[in-house]
């Protein structure tokens, strides 16, 4: 199964990649970039996307100003760019920011099951369970 973990916290990258890494297949993202690259060049559909908000992530405007690059637009992203087929089927909000359930609401409206989990080691054995059970 594919799994794309999108965070800017490589603690967290290393705790999926151990717990989950064993039988399943992990991307790693550390930004909105890096996810995209991720997404356009997996061939397949992500089974699950863990995905953070705050991704400590900025681009320069037309206007030269610095804007942050979060996990919403990276859900902006995916809705205009991609079709409902490369959609992940689950997608979990690890992030503790308020915004994170704007986020879930948002993958929600296309279609995706989400939740808002926050991350700990303890979810990520969860997930693994869930799966096994399936």
């Amino acid at each position: 199964m594919n799994i794309l973990i999108v965070d800017d916290l490589q603690t967290r990258h290393n705790i999926v990649e151990e717990i989950l890494g064993k039988t399943h297949t992990i991307f790693h993202a550390f930004n909105v970039f890096d996810a995209i690259d991720v997404l356009e060049a997996c061939q397949q559909r992500m089974a699950l996307c863990l995905l953070s908000f705050d991704l400590k992530t900025f681009s320069t405007s037309e206007d030269g100003d610095q804007v942050e690059k979060t996990g919403i637009d990276l859900i902006e992203y995916i809705d205009c760019h991609f079709d409902e087929s490369k959609y992940p089927a689950i997608a979990y909000v690890h992030s503790h920011d308020e915004r994170a359930k704007e986020m879930v609401e948002d993958l929600k409206e296309l279609g995706v099951f989400a939740q808002h989990r926050p991350f700990s080691s303890l979810m990520i054995k969860a997930i693994l369970r869930e799966f096994e059970t399936q």
